[in-house]
């Protein structure tokens, strides 16, 4: 599984990050068919409504066959992102001012690999993932 968490309302980091997610798909899809799912984790489940994440899915040709948009409590979210390393808080400027992390976990829900605001590329992403049995 590779997973991020975002906001759909982001203009500035959160469209990189699911355009690299992307990218990583398509790489990996063409050098395995190993099964794995792109999860992507609101932190702003306010806003981000069953319906909004519908629409960000359809609006960004995301394949609901692979990809997952979650939401849940903000209590919920908070926990997740502690534990992964993950700050965000909520700025009137940019709504949210938060990390650009992405993670690689194994079947068992092991974090593999960690993509800190692009400072690993794409491809270093895609060999971690396929490192895993």
């Amino acid at each position: 599984m590779i997973l991020s968490l975002v906001f759909l309302g982001c203009k500035y980091t959160c469209p990189l990050t699911v355009n690299d997610m992307k990218a990583m798909e398509t790489q990996i899809l063409n050098k395995t068919k190993k099964k794995f799912k792109m999860v992507l984790i609101t932190i702003d489940p306010d806003r981000d409504t069953p319906e909004a994440m519908k629409k960000f899915m359809s609006d960004r040709k995301l394949d609901p066959n692979r990809w997952i948009v979650l939401s849940s409590s903000s209590e919920n979210v908070r926990e997740l992102a502690a534990v992964l390393g993950y700050s965000y808080k909520k700025d009137k400027a940019m709504d949210f001012a938060h990390s650009m992390l992405t993670w690689i976990f194994d079947q068992e829900g092991v974090k593999r690999f960690t993509r800190s605001a692009r400072k690993e590329t794409i491809e270093e992403m895609v060999e971690a993932f396929l490192r895993i049995d």
